[in-house]
């Protein structure tokens, strides 16, 4: 247990523990890169399709849904690398 003292008084901070997530693999830093620029060429092709879509439409959903699992890949890609 870790004990803090501050201006308003002790305060007592417990340990914290969360569950390891899966991490993206890290790939070399060209292969990220070429990666990253596949999944952003994908997700401007997704933007374009649900642009042209209608709104209510079964393909507008389908591209809402392709770009928000692209946007996640890109995120994960993003993640600094754990090795250096």
């Amino acid at each position: 247990m870790t004990i803090a003292v501050g201006h308003a008084g002790i305060v007592t901070l417990g340990t914290v523990t969360t569950e390891q997530t899966k991490r993206t693999p890290s790939p070399e830093k060209t292969d990220r890169a070429q990666q990253r620029a596949d999944l952003l060429a994908q997700h401007r092709d997704a933007r374009t399709r649900r642009d042209a879509a209608r709104l209510d439409s079964a393909d507008f959903r389908k591209a809402a849904e392709e770009i928000a699992r692209i946007e996640v890949q890109i995120n994960r890609l993003e993640e600094p690398d754990p090795s250096g």
